[in-house]
C-alpha cells in the first residue's frame, strides 16, 4: 500500500489557495476532473467536492458489469445578430465498450464541440446524450460534476498540468473530486506514472519536464479514476513527430488494456490509423465512418 506524506498532501491541496489567479484553461481543467466551483464572497473562491457514486469506481468489485454504450444525436448552435450559427447539425454516433474512435475533420467543423458535449463540459442545444444509459444533462450541477469525475477522463492538446504541483500530485488531482485520495488511488497513480515511464520523475514539476513527458503525465491523470470514457482533444497536436508517435503508441497500448471507450479528435492520420473506427465531421455534419485504412 502506498502512503503519501503530509508534504505530498499539502502540495495537492495547495493549489486551492492559488485558484483565483488561475487562467480560464485551468478553470476548465478543474471542471473536467469533477471539481465544481462556487463563490464564497466577492473576494474569494472555494472548491466544492461532489460525492461520486461507487457504481463505476475503479476499486468496486462489481464495477460496470453492463456493456458501456454511448449514444449521441446532438445539435449545437449559437445565437448571432444575423442568424444562429450551427456548429453541430444532428451528429449521430454510437460507441460500445472497448472501442476506440478517431474524429476527423477540418478546423471549425465541430469536432471539439462534439468532444465537449460528450465530456459534459458543454450542453447541446437539442438532441440527446446517453452514457451507459444515463442522460448526464438531466443532473444538477453537482450531480453532473460527480458524473464527469466518475466516468470521464480528458487529455487536452495542452497538457494543463498545474505548475505548482509535482507530476504525482497532478496525477492525483482527479481523485480530489471525492475528497482526500484513498490509498488505492495513490497506488494507482504511482502505477500509472510507472506505466507511462515517469516513475523517476514523480516529484518533478511541469517546468522540469519535456513536452512529451508533460503529455504522458496528463494521460496518467486522465486514467487515474479508470474512467469509462477517455476523451482526447488533439493529444499529439503540439508535439514533434517522434514524440507524437511515442504518445500515440502509449494511448493505443493503454486503451488495449482497458474495457472503456477512447474517442480522440485529431488531424493526425497516423493516430487515426491506430484507432478502431473513424468518423468525419464537416460543417457540423457527420459525413461517414468506418474502419481505418
Amino acid at each position: 500500500m502506498v502512503e503519501f506524506s503530509d508534504t505530498d498532501m499539502a502540495g495537492i491541496m495547495h493549489f486551492a489557495a492559488f485558484f483565483r489567479f488561475m487562467e480560464a484553461a485551468e478553470h476548465a481543467l478543474l471542471r473536467s476532473v469533477g471539481l465544481t466551483v462556487f463563490r464564497e464572497d466577492a473576494d474569494g473562491t472555494a472548491l466544492s467536492f461532489p460525492r461520486v457514486s461507487a457504481r463505476c469506481d475503479y476499486h468496486s468489485p462489481a464495477r460496470c458489469e453492463n456493456d458501456l454504450e454511448i449514444e449521441v444525436v446532438v445539435h449545437k448552435l449559437y445565437p448571432t445578430p444575423a442568424e444562429p450559427l450551427v456548429v453541430l447539425d444532428g451528429v449521430d454516433v454510437s460507441v460500445d465498450r472497448g472501442e476506440s474512435v478517431a474524429v476527423l475533420g477540418p478546423s471549425g467543423s465541430g469536432k471539439s464541440t462534439l468532444l465537449s458535449i460528450l465530456g459534459t463540459l458543454d450542453e447541446p442545444t437539442g438532441g440527446a446524450v446517453r452514457i451507459d444509459g444515463d442522460d448526464p444533462f438531466a443532473l444538477d450541477e453537482v450531480g453532473l460534476a460527480a458524473f464527469r469525475a466518475d466516468r470521464i477522463g480528458f487529455v487536452f492538446q495542452e497538457h494543463y498540468l498545474l505548475p505548482q504541483l509535482s507530476a504525482i500530485e497532478n496525477v492525483l488531482l482527479p481523485l480530489l473530486a471525492t475528497g482526500p485520495p484513498p490509498a488505492e488511488g495513490g497506488a494507482r497513480a504511482e502505477a500509472l506514472l510507472e506505466r507511462v515511464g515517469l516513475a523517476d520523475r514523480r516529484t518533478h514539476r511541469p517546468a522540469e519536464l519535456s513536452g512529451g513527458e508533460r503529455q504522458r503525465v496528463a494521460i496518467a491523470r486522465a486514467l487515474v479514476r479508470d474512467p469509462l470514457l477517455l476523451l482526447a482533444d488533439e493529444p499529439t497536436g503540439n508535439l514533434d513527430a517522434p514524440t507524437a508517435a511515442a504518445v500515440t503508441e502509449l494511448l493505443v497500448e493503454l486503451q488495449s488494456a482497458r474495457d472503456g471507450v477512447l474517442i480522440a479528435v485529431t488531424h493526425s492520420e497516423s493516430l487515426a490509423e491506430r484507432l478502431g473506427r473513424r468518423v468525419r465531421i464537416e460543417s457540423g455534419k457527420l459525413l461517414g465512418e468506418g474502419a481505418p485504412g
